[in-house]
């Protein structure tokens, strides 16, 4: 499935991170039962990519799998022949955005100022992360810079905000994915 329309299903991607992969096909499992329909397997994660090669073997078809903390075109190139459907970066990466380009993959690249969130959505990714949002405001910071950028599609709802607190002021700010 697209991490698009994933998104519009269930406005929330789930960010596996951990020191080891040991448990990320199971907790994937159990995410997908719960009816998440987009998850990320960060590459900070040690043997991130032989346990997204395991989990796309296995995944529902609802499921978006797909990588992040991709910092590089190799790391880009692993992910998406592990099974990666999609590509998350924490900051524009053009090598990365090339590679999303000629792999056939979704690419959302992480950008902050409007500047940056403008020349990556410019630069042809599917959306942008607004990165690190929580840090600099949270959902005010994310409403103002997006307001006179609305074409933009942004991915903005990191899990920690969203486990910790009601996310929906940030879908009311422009968090979205279309």
């Amino acid at each position: 499935m697209d991490v698009l329309a994933a998104l519009k299903n269930v406005p929330v991607i789930a960010i596996l991170r951990s020191r080891a992969a040991d448990r990320l096909v199971e907790v994937s499992g159990v995410l997908a039962e719960a009816g998440i329909t987009a998850i990320e397997f960060t590459l900070t994660t040690a043997g991130a990519i032989e346990a997204l090669r395991e989990y796309a073997r296995v995944k529902p078809a609802a499921v978006a799998l797909g990588a992040g903390t991709v910092l590089d075109a190799e790391m880009a190139e692993a992910a998406v022949d592990a099974g990666a459907g999609y590509l998350i970066t924490p900051a524009v990466r053009p090598a990365v955005v090339e590679a999303a380009k000629r792999l056939g993959v979704a690419v959302v690249p992480g950008a902050l100022t409007p500047s940056e969130i403008l020349d990556c959505w410019e630069s042809g990714v599917t959306a942008v992360k607004v990165f690190p949002a929580p840090l600099v405001g949270g959902p005010e910071y994310l409403k103002a810079v997006l307001a006179p950028l609305p074409r933009v599609p942004t991915t903005s709802r990191p899990a920690e905000v969203a486990w910790s607190r009601d996310g929906t002021g940030w879908v009311r700010s422009g968090a979205s994915s279309s």
